[in-house]
């Protein structure tokens, strides 16, 4: 498990300033936990694809747009190109 804040607010900073992500920058603020889980869960599960700012984008916007049942599918998805 990664455990650095530090860590997790650089990929979060780089991915919101991706001009791809800006759906992701306005996102409504109900959305926030969901967001703040589906970046920490990819991070640990695919830390280099967390740190990329258009793929953790993807991710966590397929991750948000499911259900909580089928978004540990994506989490998988990310584990398996480790």
């Amino acid at each position: 498990m990664i455990d650095s804040s530090n860590t997790l607010e650089l990929c979060i900073t780089n991915m919101l300033a991706s001009p791809f992500n800006e759906d992701l920058r306005k996102r409504p603020e109900k959305d926030d936990e969901k967001f703040d889980a589906a970046i920490a869960a990819l991070l640990e599960v695919n830390p280099a694809i967390a740190k990329q700012a258009e793929l953790a984008g993807a991710f966590v916007r397929r991750m948000m747009t499911h259900s909580p049942e089928n978004a540990g599918g994506v989490l998988l998805e990310a584990w398996k190109l480790r």
